[in-house]
């Protein structure tokens, strides 16, 4: 599925795709079943979204979990919004340089620190697909259905995802991780709490920057993103610099 605007890092973004399916769905979505041709976009049968892959329809979402998320949008909506009381807590101080930094000093890439049988990545991956995954006899996560809150694009293929680290690693390094030692610095690669599944491009877009100079383009998500961001710097004791700290304060606003 292209372009369709768990933790609840993602709840909202996955919410507001869903209500749109929902809303296709109780005017022209046709009734159809899984597997058989198709032409327009969206289709439905008694339990299912379906949605037109390569001329053949394929389950999205089930209807009871639209109507689940339907609800926890409307309560997010009417919640009261709440300050982040660990912005103010952050030591705000100049960067230092990148001198130094090598991505491999973060470790050798995904790991199974919990030792669980899969590695990080695809922790990340079934703990925020929308629905049940597919996945190999060495946990390698093949199907599922994720929302990437950075752009809200859907997909079903966990190909067309990378997992990113919210407070990019070269960004921990000038903010305090260049004095970590290699095991605090590999523990930090792996912490489940900074990673998200986003599109590989918005991830490649972001880079290493912080949010003076990016933000995600689906600015529906700047407050679940800042909440990360802010929450792991505090975690892991990190600073910021001035213009970091005045781009937090602005994307928080309405928060």
């Amino acid at each position: 599925m292209r372009n369709v605007k768990g933790a609840p890092s993602l709840r909202t973004a996955k919410a507001v795709t869903l209500v749109v399916l929902l809303a296709v769905i109780a005017t022209s979505c046709p009734q159809s079943r899984s597997g058989s041709r198709c032409t327009t976009r969206f289709g439905q049968d008694a339990t299912y979204v379906l949605i037109c892959e390569r001329g053949r329809w394929t389950r999205g979402p089930s209807k009871a979990t639209v109507a689940q998320l339907m609800l926890v949008t409307l309560q997010q909506r009417n919640a009261p919004a709440r300050p982040d009381p660990t912005l103010d807590q952050l030591v705000v101080t100049p960067e230092t340089p990148d001198a130094g930094y090598l991505r491999t000093l973060f470790g050798n890439g995904w790991s199974d620190p919990d030792r669980n049988g899969c590695d990080t990545r695809a922790d990340v991956l079934i703990a925020t697909s929308q629905q049940s995954t597919t996945r190999s006899a060495s946990c390698t996560v093949q199907a599922g259905w994720w929302v990437s809150g950075y752009d809200g694009y859907s997909t079903p293929d966990p190909s067309e995802l990378d997992i990113d680290h919210v407070v990019a690693l070269g960004e921990a390094w000038r903010s305090g991780a260049n004095t970590w030692t290699s095991e605090r610095r590999a523990a930090y690669y792996q912490d489940t709490s900074n990673l998200l599944a986003v599109t590989a491009a918005t991830n490649r877009s972001k880079g290493d920057r912080d949010p003076a100079s990016w933000q995600p383009p689906n600015r529906a998500y700047w407050c679940t993103f800042t909440a990360i961001y802010i929450s792991t710097k505090a975690k892991w004791q990190l600073a910021v610099d001035p213009a970091e700290h005045a781009a937090l304060l602005n994307m928080r606003t309405g928060c």
